[in-house]
């Protein structure tokens, strides 16, 4: 250390200076209050904390997101139960369609009987005859008939001993609102599928409309499925069910 009068280096620690005599005052060592209570620096994570230093919990409002996801989950059952109902819907309108020609071969066994065909009874086998049964249609040909064609009649012709045609004939009203005459002839003979002469089976056979215009099986089928298809949708004419639906009459 130095003197502070002469400036001469002087012991560490000592009281005067040897050089000139001034006297060393020694220094004072600075008083530390260790009594005060040490405050850790709160570090700043955005939350907020209380005077003394304790962090405050924040409490956010919280909305769970599973809700969300029921809601969700909720609107889409609901939107496939309606497509669904959609579907059904537009399958049963169209489920004879989709299923009348098959129907006459496929379902069997048709309609049985003693064995006798010469002496059977044709024409009420067939108007007790419900093809769509299966599909969920109790009618039978004699109700859709009776309901369709003005005064229908009944008839026979036997082709051969295994043979017979029976012929439905009546006027209906056109899409145009004119009367027209309608003849369906069906074709029934024993069916031997399972065991010989035990059923008789039932099919469409041919359609005139006017007296001139002639139809296939196929479209002759076509035809009594569509009426059936009336009956079961509540329709009083074919008329009204062809323009509500084709708008043209076969």
């Amino acid at each position: 250390m130095y003197c502070p009068n002469c400036g001469k280096e002087i012991p560490e620690d000592s009281e005067f200076c040897l050089s000139c005599g001034t006297a060393i005052a020694s220094p004072q060592p600075q008083s530390v209050n260790r009594t005060a209570s040490f405050q850790p620096p709160v570090p700043d994570y955005g939350i907020p904390a209380t005077a003394s230093g304790v962090v405050n919990p924040v409490k956010k409002s919280f909305k769970p997101r599973y809700k969300l996801l029921i809601g969700i989950i909720a609107a889409c059952a609901v939107i496939i139960s309606l497509v669904c109902i959609t579907i059904w819907a537009v399958s049963t309108r169209d489920n004879y369609a989709l299923a009348s020609q098959e129907s006459y071969y496929s379902n069997e066994p048709f309609v049985p009987y003693n064995g006798a065909f010469s002496s059977f009874d044709y024409i009420a086998s067939l108007k007790a005859f419900d093809p769509f049964s299966d599909y969920g249609v109790s009618a039978t040909y004699g109700d859709v008939i009776n309901k369709y064609l003005n005064s229908p009649k009944w008839n026979y012709r036997v082709k051969s001993s295994t043979t017979v045609y029976v012929d439905v004939s009546g006027t209906m009203k056109d899409t145009d609102g004119t009367m027209i005459d309608i003849s369906i002839t069906y074709v029934l003979s024993p069916y031997e599928g399972k065991s010989s002469g035990d059923y008789l089976r039932l099919e469409p056979y041919s359609m005139e409309i006017g007296g001139t215009k002639a139809y296939d099986s196929i479209s002759t089928d076509a035809f009594i499925t569509d009426m059936f298809d009336a009956y079961d949708r509540g329709y009083t004419s074919m008329a009204s069910y062809y323009n509500n639906n084709t708008g043209s009459f076969m």
